[in-house]
């Protein structure tokens, strides 16, 4: 019911036009208009344009920002409508008392719209079918915007980790779509926020998007391919400093931003994007697992969230890509700082660091030289704990015949959280050129075996 009042408030208070199409619908119902009076009758052909055609049309004195408004039609609803009732701003005031009232108002709408979606994504309706999941995401993310009073509340935090833990069982084929569908979401968002602020071309816009396209000009191949804007890749950089920053300012403290985070590392975000991510939380990364996982590292909300974030298994045996050298230095340099070292203060992070930097080292060794040389590079100084880890891994990969990111998350994490010492083959940081050669021949020599 709380969900419906919204709505009716939205439309009705909206503009005149929202009032007439409203009043329409509302014949076609029941037979008569809103407020019962004898009105003239009905006609079903008309359905939307009868309503339309009674908008006064708009003079030059009329005020641009509320043409703008009336030219977006309030029905019928998009097919987002009730996600987007998470993704509202709250002006609480000033006053105490009135920001109680409106945190109270605020977080019975969120909570009534947490269940509503959670009993129709239970019941598997066609609505809920027919929302892309990255839709899905989008939205429920931008819950984690809301003030701390609402976040805090257990009933939110309940609802919200029971709905990311539905959208998360999808396959990985659907997660990576679900990252493009994500962004869509954001930019539409975005584009339609714009429209409603009346926002026009002028000399100073335009200014601003050419030194947007000039800053993006850069962007990796991959966001090239999606044939957006300069505008459009910064509403989704936008969104995801804000989520990053949100995580950062509550201290880490609320698991809902670990899942939200950890989704959007996933290899369906562009690299960009991922780097991103991880350089706006570069402080916190220890963070980025809950208690119940440091407890159980080889867990299965540990395993299920690895796996979601591992680009393949070996290249040379998947026909999975290696790695960006982009991606690979940021992850090399955040990995170095002693609080995510280890296993034990680095977590999920640690894992995320070894899977990716072991997959690429294996796969280097065997197929490209002058990859290998970069590895080489890269690993150079760092602990000896995650230069042992990832080693080892490197041979359970090929020893294992990792086809899959399932797979190599797996091994990742038999290899690494195992009681006895991991695999010891170098003696100190710094390696000679003598022992990486040893490396690379046992490396060949067991992938030699194991293919055969």
């Amino acid at each position: 019911r709380i969900v419906q009042e919204v709505l009716l408030r939205e439309i009705m208070d909206t503009s005149s036009q929202s009032h007439v199409q409203l009043n329409h619908s509302f014949k076609l119902l029941v037979g008569h208009d809103i407020s019962n009076s004898d009105g003239e009758p009905l006609n079903l052909e008309s359905l939307r344009c009868g309503a339309d055609l009674q908008l006064k049309p708009p003079t030059a004195s009329d005020n641009p920002e509320i043409i703008s408004r009336n030219e977006v039609l309030s029905l019928p609803l998009g097919s987002d409508w009730l996600f987007k009732l998470l993704s509202g701003k709250i002006d609480l005031g000033e006053e105490p008392r009135q920001r109680s009232i409106r945190l109270q108002s605020t977080s019975n709408i969120v909570i009534s719209t947490l269940k509503l979606i959670l009993y129709l994504e239970k019941q598997n309706t066609q609505y809920t079918r027919n929302t892309k999941l990255g839709f899905k995401m989008y939205y429920l993310m931008n819950a984690c915007l809301f003030p701390e009073e609402i976040l805090r509340l257990d009933m939110f935090e309940t609802l919200f980790r029971e709905l990311f833990a539905l959208y998360a069982k999808s396959s990985s084929n659907e997660e990576h779509q679900g990252a493009k569908a994500f962004m869509l979401a954001c930019i539409r968002h975005t584009n339609k926020a714009d429209s409603l602020t009346g926002a026009r071309k002028n000399n100073k816009l335009i200014a601003d998007e050419k030194i947007l396209d000039e800053i993006f000009s850069m962007a990796d191949a991959e966001e090239k391919k999606l044939n957006l804007s300069a505008k459009d890749l910064k509403a989704v950089d936008d969104f995801i400093t804000d989520l990053c920053t949100a995580f950062t300012d509550y201290g880490a403290q609320y698991d809902i931003f670990c899942t939200s985070i950890r989704f959007l590392l996933i290899p369906g975000f562009p690299t960009r994007k991922r780097i991103l991510v991880l350089n706006s939380i570069k402080d916190l990364l220890h963070l980025l697992t809950t208690e119940e996982e440091f407890k159980d590292m080889s867990g299965v909300s540990m395993l299920h969230s690895l796996q979601r974030s591992m680009s393949g298994g070996l290249p040379m045996l998947d026909n999975s890509s290696r790695d960006s050298a982009e991606l690979l230095d940021t992850i090399v340099l955040l990995v170095r700082n002693k609080k995510i070292s280890s296993l034990k203060s680095g977590g999920f992070f640690y894992l995320y660091a070894v899977g990716y930097l072991s997959r690429n080292l294996a796969s280097n060794a065997i197929r490209c030289n002058c990859g290998f040389e970069r590895m080489k590079q890269r690993l150079n100084g760092v602990e000896k704990p995650l230069l042992d880890d990832i080693i080892s891994v490197c041979f359970a990969l090929i020893q294992q015949s990792a086809r899959s990111a399932n797979q190599l998350a797996r091994i990742v994490i038999e290899c690494v959280t195992e009681e006895e010492d991991s695999w010891q083959r170098l003696e100190k940081n710094t390696f000679s050129d003598e022992a990486w050669d040893k490396i690379v021949l046992d490396l060949k020599q067991l992938y030699e075996s194991v293919i055969k």
